[in-house]
Order: structure tokens, then sequence, then C-alpha cells
């Protein structure tokens, strides 16, 4: 299950376990007892746009010269921006939606999801 505050038109989710897809309206997210999260994987990392480091390590270009870097692993990724002012760590993500939230803080943009498990974008 997904926390109802977590999640925003545009988000991607499982909805009983089927195909992921893309929340279209809000009652969608009302009916969140429904959904359940799509987990991140390295693949996924590349599909959203990261470059890959090595098998870890993945970055993403942001405005400004700022960087997101993610750190891969199994139960969660570890998630850092950095930049000319130095590095800050961000909390851990474990889901698309949260990925998609934290691109969406930090820029104002959505991810592009190049291709998402189903095909669709």
């Amino acid at each position: 299950m997904i926390k109802q505050n977590e999640l925003r038109v545009g988000n991607y989710a499982l909805h009983k376990w089927t195909t992921p897809y893309k929340l279209q309206t809000g009652a969608e997210i009302d009916n969140h007892l429904m959904l359940v999260p799509v987990g991140i994987t390295k693949e996924l990392l590349v599909q959203c746009g990261f470059y890959r480091i090595d098998d870890y390590h993945y970055e993403i270009n942001l405005p400004k010269g700022n960087t997101l870097y993610v750190t891969y692993g199994k139960s969660s990724c570890k998630c850092c921006i950095g930049g000319i002012m130095g590095v800050i760590e961000l909390r851990e993500i474990k889901f698309l939606h949260q990925l998609q939230n934290r691109y969406l803080d930090l820029t104002g943009k959505e991810l592009k999801i190049i291709e998402i498990i189903n095909g669709k974008k």
C-alpha cells in the first residue's frame, strides 16, 4: 500500500499487482488502498534517464550545475544532490513514485521515463 500523501497525478503505481500505470486523476489517488508501489531497479533508473556510473551508482543532471546521485541497494536507494556547494544527503527512497516526487521537488519538472515496464509512458 502507498501512503496517499505520497501520491500525485503523474506518478506510476501498480493496481492490485498488475502492470504499472500512470495515475491520471485525483480519484485514482483517493483509491490509494488498492495501489502498490513500483520498486526501483537498476533498469528502471536507466529508463528514467540516469547514467550508470557502475553497478550501484547512478546520476542525472539537474539545473544550475547540480547532479542527483543514487546509490542502488536491493532494499532502498540512497540519494544525494551534489553541486558547487558540496554534497547533501537526501532521504532514502524505495519506490518509483518517491523518485518521481524527489525529481519534481528539485527541478519543478516531471521525471521523463523513457519506457515503463508495460511499454507505456
